[in-house]
């Protein structure tokens, strides 16, 4: 059996975004091949087929923002070369898999050490750019970046796609690339908020990151009339336990905090709705993917990277201002299965293209 030497430059196992996606892909992988997956001492140890885990020195945990380049970022990242290195210098791989920028640059420089034989894939999530774009104003040393992106491209033998919006990115023109969406643990356990069994609520998951809209969300749920509360999951900020103060919303307004995605697929499953309120930001979310697998209905800012899995009055109903928004929710107290159908289809859709074999094919014809 063929060996694959898997580089997640990530907290690994934890139960959110880009652990949930090297969870997917080695899981997928592991079905045809014998598995090294190299990681962070960061997260807890998890039992995967055919695969054996390797970690940086157990002494250095330190905590790490998502998405945030640091120090601690950096060592971290020679750490997993320095193993990567004597990894693939010790053993024989056919693939280097390489998830998201911080591996592929790793994986690029491994490149060098070792024959041309051994092909090398990046698991792009989203492009580096658009990562760096949205957290800030303005992007040091941009050209350079792009200038690094495009020579990790250029010696790659295939492109994992997570989103179709990369597709058609000129940057991937004359590459192999394959789409494959994220798989979620779709197990559910009961969850309960304050006793409160009957409440009509959406659902928000996820952080409060300025481009992610919650904070514009709340201004626009403070002003519309409607039955429904408001769920929101995930490590929440002062700012926004703030506001919610501040707009009088603490009554329609739930903050259970971190939860395992079980617990978070009831709460999903039991919502009128899941919201995705991005104001800005070329790469969609993952959201959609989970409101998606738990049939439910995404209420989603008009913007483009929405509408990467969502049609307006098919699986979602966009807003764009206030008036906007309490249509939606007046349509959804008359209606609260609108557009099952539609969900119904974009799932088996989903679950379709990780279930196929797309990407093991891919690999078996480099």
């Amino acid at each position: 059996m063929k060996r694959v030497l898997v580089i997640a430059t990530t907290p690994f196992y934890e139960e959110k975004g880009s652990s949930l996606r090297v969870y997917s892909m080695v899981s997928k992988l592991s079905e045809k091949y014998e598995i090294d997956l190299l990681t962070y001492n960061l997260g807890k140890d998890i039992e995967l087929k055919n695969t054996r885990l390797y970690r940086t020195i157990s002494f250095f945990k330190p905590t790490i923002g998502v998405g945030k380049i640091n120090l601690s970022r950096i060592i971290l990242d020679f750490l997993i070369f320095c193993k990567g290195l004597y990894l693939i210098l010790s053993r024989q791989y056919s693939f280097v898999h390489c998830e998201d920028f911080e591996a592929a640059f790793i994986g690029y420089i491994l490149s060098f050490f070792v024959s041309k034989k051994v092909k090398l894939i990046y698991d792009l999530h989203n492009r580096i750019i658009d990562n760096l774009e949205i957290s800030r104003k303005e992007v040091p040393f941009r050209s350079f970046i792009l200038f690094l992106e495009r020579k990790i491209i250029q010696n790659c033998d295939l492109i994992i796609l997570n989103w179709q919006i990369y597709s058609k990115d000129p940057v991937f023109k004359d590459k192999k690339t394959v789409l494959f969406y994220d798989k979620l643990d779709l197990k559910i356990e009961d969850y309960i908020i304050d006793n409160k069994k009957n409440e009509k609520y959406l659902i928000y998951v996820g952080n409060s990151e300025s481009y992610q809209g919650i904070e514009n969300f709340l201004n626009l749920f403070s002003q519309v009339k409607s039955e429904f509360k408001l769920v929101i999951v995930g490590k929440i900020s002062e700012n926004i336990n703030d506001l919610i103060n501040t707009l009088e919303l603490n009554a329609k307004v739930f903050l259970p905090g971190k939860l395992s995605v079980p617990h978070v697929n009831f709460l999903i499953k039991k919502s009128i709705a899941g919201v995705l309120p991005r104001i800005y930001g070329r790469q969609p979310s993952m959201k959609m993917i989970h409101y998606l697998l738990m049939d439910k209905i995404t209420i989603a800012n008009d913007i483009e990277c929405n509408h990467e899995l969502l049609r307006d009055n098919f699986n979602g109903l966009f807003y764009k201002n206030k008036g906007d928004l309490q249509n939606i929710l007046s349509r959804l107290e008359r209606d609260n299965n609108a557009l099952l159908d539609g969900v119904i289809s974009t799932r088996n859709n989903i679950i379709s293209n990780y279930e196929n074999n797309d990407l093991l094919v891919a690999y078996s014809n480099l």
